[in-house]
């Protein structure tokens, strides 16, 4: 089943998008976990611990804030935004006067509220709200660059043209027929934004966009302009308070994501920085340590991870966590002999099928090695070069096909390679070739026009995009994952790799 997971800031009409999805969930049959429910955490607690996302299939939100389920890659996301300045603006009027107080919850006392009021508009949104407001659309803009599959839509849009956007919010939902589905919601929903007069003791108090030019004051409105410029910007809202043609949304969510290369790759690096500092502390419970694993297993620091499960004492193996990322760990090792014989003598310990930790590991681990034929490509999500490196190394940041994990994986892309890429996660394959490597390269060449492959090495560039498979491909060295050749990094390593290798494995093409 696909997850879909929706973000949006509060004052943004989160409670009609409850109402929206539960509706949704009851068309579809898929199941709706709302924090508006008793049957989920709210977004503080689910900040802090998001387990309450393990063992659940289906749609999840709105979430106000940053919440990250495990394996946020394999949802389909949405994030529905509004003006900030009217977000501001509508809190004013909230917490002045409408929103209800909750015992343990957002509960100011009568004075404060006061306070407020008699200090004005002007003021409250300037101060902390202001802060506040910034970081929620920090977090919102880290979602839209870091994650794959993600859908933007506007408050504003919603209240204009009800059904535009609600064609644009149904596009992640798993639904049969889709036009059935929308046909449905308009006509329920569709007079939901008929607000004629302004009351400011109702919730719903006004709909209209726009609404901080008749509340602020010139001067507070040019303050928020400068403060929110860059988020402004991003999201198509200009300073007049009008809205620039979605095709800016599109240019944003659309925008070359490797320009922020270094936030995807570096969130799992630091991730598993973190991990071994964490690994130093003796005391780690079985689910702290292999939380801590999990995050090396996805860059692939496979010589940590051999030091903790030397030191570890053989009864640890008793956990069916640590089990299942010990198999991976030997699959990442290349010490896939060895995972089988694990994967056997825990078979014969009768692990229940039911296990979802452990079970289906084995049963991968112990199925027949895959003919090349069989295999998907990975999915690529982002890559950069590293050029200090002495190999000139690609990263690659993918996308499992099967299961949606994203990972890390480096490699000297100056080399023939055939290699069989088995996800961190589910350890199902995946197939790194020549062809899939060239096709990487072909699109940084294509996406910088030209300025990177000069910086690297156009012969080498020109060279590999011209590398072909022979169908007689060495069968024992795909199995192992081994590489074919050498780094090529001087012209006559170049020709003697030519020499040795291309003949006998590879078809050497000639630049059309």
């Amino acid at each position: 089943m696909q997850n879909v997971l929706l973000y949006a800031p509060h004052k943004s009409g989160t409670m009609f998008l409850n109402r929206l999805l539960t509706n949704i969930s009851a068309a579809s049959g898929v199941p709706y976990y709302s924090i508006n429910s008793e049957n989920f955490p709210d977004d503080p607690v689910l900040i802090k611990d998001n387990s309450a996302f393990h063992g659940k299939s289906g749609i999840f939100g709105p979430f106000r804030r940053l919440v990250v389920p495990p394996d946020i890659s394999s949802y389909k996301i949405i994030v529905h935004l509004r003006d900030p300045r009217d977000v501001l603006t509508s809190f004013f009027f909230s917490h002045c006067y409408s929103h209800s107080r909750k015992e343990g919850g957002w509960n100011p006392s009568d004075e404060t509220r006061q306070q407020w009021i008699d200090d004005g508009i002007d003021k409250y949104v300037t101060g902390k709200r202001l802060t506040w407001v910034k970081d929620r659309y920090a977090e919102f803009t880290e979602i839209l660059h870091e994650q794959p599959d993600v859908t933007l839509v506007k408050y504003e849009e919603m209240v204009t043209d009800f059904s535009s956007w609600l064609s644009k919010f149904l596009e992640p939902f798993p639904a049969v027929n889709k036009e059935i589905l929308r046909l449905g919601l308009f006509n329920k929903f569709n007079s939901e934004f008929n607000v004629k007069t302004e009351d400011i003791y109702q919730n719903r108090r006004q709909v209209k966009p726009g609404d901080h030019k008749k509340k602020l004051k010139p001067e507070t409105i040019q303050f928020l302009n400068i403060e929110l410029k860059d988020i402004l910007d991003k999201f198509g809202y200009t300073a007049n308070g009008q809205i620039r043609d979605s095709s800016a949304n599109e240019q944003f969510v659309n925008e070359k994501r490797s320009q922020n290369t270094s936030s995807q790759f570096s969130r799992l690096e630091q991730s598993a920085a973190a991990a071994k500092t964490t690994l130093e502390d003796n005391h780690l419970n079985p689910d702290q340590l292999a939380e801590a694993l999990e995050k090396l297993l996805a860059v692939k620091d496979t010589k940590t991870m051999q030091t903790v499960f030397q030191q570890l004492p053989p009864d640890s193996f008793n956990n069916n966590k640590i089990s299942s990322i010990f198999l991976r760990y030997l699959f990442a090792s290349g010490d896939n002999q060895k995972a089988v014989y694990f994967a056997e003598k825990l078979k014969l310990g009768k692990v229940h099928a039911s296990d979802t930790e452990l079970a289906p590991i084995i049963e991968q681990v112990l199925k027949p090695a895959p003919s090349k034929d069989q295999l998907p490509k990975p999915n690529l999500i982002d890559y950069e070069f590293d050029l200090d490196d002495s190999h000139y190394s690609m990263k690659l940041l993918l996308k499992c096909p099967s299961c949606g994990a994203v990972h890390l994986r480096k490699i000297g892309w100056g080399v023939m390679i055939l290699r069989v890429n088995h996800c961190p996660k589910c350890l199902k394959p995946a197939l790194i070739s020549p062809e899939f490597i060239a096709e990487t390269m072909h699109k940084y060449h294509t996406d910088d026009g030209g300025e990177g492959i000069r910086q690297i090495d156009r012969e080498l560039y020109n060279l590999v995009s011209n590398w072909h498979l022979e169908e007689s491909y060495p069968e024992e060295g795909f199995l192992n994952g081994s590489n074919l050749a050498e780094p090529m990094m001087l012209p006559t390593l170049r020709s003697l790799i030519k020499g040795m290798y291309l003949e006998k494995y590879v078809h050497s093409g000639e630049k059309q």
